[in-house]
């Protein structure tokens, strides 16, 4: 292989240790735009690295955005620090559902667990404890992962 860096310029063959301590983790990107009308749109990156071929664990995100089958909806919303979290994915598989902040950091875990196609859940979720802001509601599957807004008034 070839490195070429400010500080640095060579040529020959790299080596890394096979073994890789930290291989199974999630960066998770919240990406948030604005209008000069204040008008937002977010959205939500999600990274995920995983053992490679040899290892026994599972791979379980995926970034692919989800089509409209996956029922995720929050309500009242906005909320003042009560609200309901409705889910329901056409396709048995097992779930995470969790609520995070728009740096990207998960505040409340909701739900974990395998669900049957077409199940719907009806989960209580309570924000008293939580600044006054927008959140976001993520429902990870097998197969995809859908966000949805969560608004939190005072």
């Amino acid at each position: 292989g070839q490195w070429n860096d400010a500080s640095v310029n060579g040529i020959g063959d790299f080596a890394f240790e096979k073994e890789c301590p930290e291989c199974d983790y999630t960066i998770t990107r919240i990406w948030t735009a604005t209008d000069d009308c204040g008008n937002t749109a977010t959205t939500m990156q999600v990274i995920t690295v995983q053992p490679g071929e040899e290892s026994d664990a599972a791979p379980f995100d995926l970034v692919d955005v989800t089509n409209g089958d996956i029922l995720l909806t929050a309500f009242p919303n906005p909320m003042v620090s009560e609200a309901n979290v409705r889910f329901a994915i056409p396709y048995e598989s097992r779930v995470r559902l969790e609520v995070y902040n728009l740096e990207g950091k998960m505040m409340v875990g909701l739900f974990e667990g395998r669900v049957p196609a077409e199940q719907e859940y009806l989960l209580p979720l309570n924000v008293s404890n939580l600044n006054q802001g927008m959140y976001l509601c993520k429902l990870v599957t097998e197969r995809e992962t859908k966000v949805e807004k969560l608004i939190i008034v005072r």
